[in-house]
């Protein structure tokens, strides 16, 4: 993230803002993941120092879910958004069916985290709900055909766990993407090497080769890249290395 806000540096495109109040400050949507077994009625919620998470008190916090399938373990359907950068602790807590404060989990000291990225999960399950989840596919076949649909619904996810992203001009992501790391000094000499799961490009096969269609995948998740690799090459003659899907 800090090679696009150097590339925006060095292109000329502003890329830091005065930030006026914590409004302007870029966020994290945290989802939370652990294990409790539970008897049948109670529910687990996350309790810690922010409004979201009840600040302390037991009887709030956020709620999470489980169902036959991936019992114990318990996950949060809706995110916590914190501020990038910022510390949270938090404990898991026990209600019983009428929503009453039970018990505190063991766990000692308290949990902490902290925000990182546009989206995070703590998996304080310790990958339990990974594990159940892979384990649910069948053969390869029917793998394959269920990833790829996991795949189209996680885009899917992110896309609405991210409105703000959306709707954020290039010079508010080149801010955001500034605030998450540190920064980069690049000039014309230098490579660049995108490495991701799926690349801000297609990839297709012409009449004398592969090609490279800058528009990028329908997905569109790396849109805030495109135009920057797009003039990153232009104007500086700078060299793009693509590696990843497709």
């Amino acid at each position: 993230p800090s090679v696009a806000a150097a590339m925006g540096d060095y292109l000329g495109v502003p890329t830091q803002a005065p930030s006026q109040d914590e409004g302007d400050r870029p966020t994290t949507l945290v989802f939370f993941h652990t294990v409790w077994d539970s008897s049948l009625g109670q529910s687990v919620h996350v309790v810690g120092n922010h409004p979201g998470l009840g600040n302390w008190d037991p009887e709030g916090g956020l709620p999470l879910q489980t169902n036959d399938d991936i019992f114990p373990c318990w996950i949060s359907q809706k995110p916590l958004v914190v501020f990038l950068h910022d510390q949270i602790e938090y404990k898991y807590v026990l209600k019983g069916s009428d929503g009453v404060f039970l018990e505190w989990e063991s766990h000692d000291p308290n949990r902490y985290l902290v925000a990182s990225g546009v989206q995070m999960t703590v998996e304080d399950d310790r990958g339990l709900h990974r594990d159940k989840t892979n384990s649910a596919f069948g053969d390869d076949e029917e793998q394959e055909q269920e990833q790829g649909e996991d795949r189209v619904e996680a885009t899917a996810s992110i896309r609405l766990r991210s409105p703000a992203l959306n709707t954020m001009s290039t010079q508010e992501k080149l801010t955001f993407l500034r605030e998450m790391e540190g920064n980069v000094s690049i000039n014309q000499n230098t490579t660049i090497f995108m490495i991701a799961v799926q690349l801000p490009v297609r990839l297709h096969r012409g009449p004398r080769g592969w090609v490279v269609d800058d528009k990028g995948p329908p997905e569109e998740m790396y849109s805030t890249l495109q135009p920057l690799l797009r003039e990153w090459r232009a104007r500086a003659s700078g060299k793009v290395v693509c590696v990843g899907w497709p």
